[in-house]
């Protein structure tokens, strides 16, 4: 099931119900970009803590575009594929317009994969991390106090200015009815906003082509006229919050979390939800298992088993890459689970590799299978 910023709050209570039912949830993504430079590349005598900081530098440089985390109840999936672009919408005073990187090798292999560009530019997912989220309120908090930071008065303007001073002030003793004030430039009208804002809370002004209305309102109505725009702040938080809110609903439910050579993937999923990479692995390993205790990745379950023996008396070398597992599993006799789409999650009947979504479901299928040889 595609999910985008059309249909993402629809199908949220149905993510949240899937995630709690689930045994275990397979997550994989794809990225606007890999390496940076030939030093991020592995190198054979590469340490865990020199990985980690090449996985660094990439999750920093580069974005998760597609996410898909596949959720398996008793071994029936559901696959949710979601499309991911960061947030660029104005929450209070907070301008969230973030830098993003590119890799024309990614965007190649992307495009040969039919990844879909023009619905991830037109309708991604929007994500913040708590970072931002406090951020946000924190200058929203500021505006309702403080308001506005004020605009200062031009030489030109300084008649406009002294003429509207002197007729809000008389307007003000007696507001029995809204004042109309013609202008002829947004400058004005700000003044006008401006100059409405010191009045105090009951006093409103609004703009409506070339005049600004003023109105009077009761305590009541200013109270309540408060509370909405709290309201409405908030709405808006929680739509620029986005994807943010699945990664919230993963660290709360504690399910075992289930990647393919997923080293990378969950530098990035930190990295883009949640905060600034630690500068050691140390710190990012008691980081990540505080989020997530369980972590499995098939690509070390596979190497364990298979090229080490797998519990049978006997040792087997295969290859550890996603697809030849996934297609090896369909052949081998093993005494291996069922796995079965949900009837509303159709899409990957047939394959579809390198698309989020199916490699998190074969994911999740070659982890069941490895997991009864474990």
């Amino acid at each position: 099931m595609d999910i985008t910023r059309d249909n993402f709050e629809i199908h949220l209570d149905y993510i949240q119900e899937s995630i709690s039912e689930a045994s275990f949830i397979a997550i994989d993504a794809e990225f606007s970009g890999l390496h940076v430079g030939a030093e991020t590349k592995d190198a054979p005598n590469d340490t865990h803590e020199d990985r980690y900081l090449k996985n660094r530098r990439m999750a920093e440089a580069y974005d998760i575009i597609q996410f898909e985390p596949h959720h398996p109840a008793y071994y029936e999936a559901r696959t949710f594929n979601f499309y991911l672009f960061p947030t660029t919408v104005s929450v209070g005073r907070a301008h969230l317009d973030v830098m993003g990187s590119f890799q024309n090798s990614a965007l190649d292999f992307l495009a040969r994969s039919k990844f879909d560009f023009n619905k991830w530019i037109t309708a991604g997912i929007p994500y913040m991390n708590p970072a931002q989220v406090v951020e946000c309120r924190s200058r929203r908090q500021e505006e309702l106090h403080n308001g506005l930071p004020d605009i200062p008065v031009d030489d030109k303007s300084e008649q406009f200015y002294r003429h509207l001073d002197r007729k809000l002030k008389k307007w003000a003793s007696n507001p029995s009815a809204p004042l109309k004030l013609t202008v002829s430039s947004n400058y004005q009208r700000r003044l006008i906003h401006q100059h409405v804002r010191s009045l105090g809370p009951r006093f409103v002004s609004k703009s409506y082509g070339n005049h600004v209305q003023v109105t009077c309102i009761s305590s009541e109505q200013a109270k309540t006229r408060k509370m909405q725009r709290i309201t409405e702040f908030e709405n808006n938080l929680k739509r620029a919050e986005g994807f943010s809110q699945v990664i919230k609903m993963l660290i709360r439910a504690r399910k075992p979390l289930i990647g393919h050579n997923m080293f990378l993937d969950l530098c990035h999923l930190y990295d883009q939800f949640w905060e600034r990479l630690p500068p050691t692995l140390v710190e990012f390993q008691r980081a990540i298992h505080k989020l997530f205790p369980r972590i499995w990745d098939t690509k070390n379950m596979a190497e364990e088993i298979f090229n080490y023996g797998g519990g049978d008396g006997t040792h087997h070398q295969l290859e550890t890459k996603l697809e030849d597992l996934y297609r090896d599993n369909r052949h081998v006799k093993w005494d291996y689970p069922y796995v079965r789409l949900h009837n509303e999650f159709n899409r990957y009947e047939s394959d579809k590799f390198h698309e989020a979504g199916f490699d998190s479901l074969i994911t999740g299928i070659v982890f069941a299978r490895l997991h009864r040889r474990w």
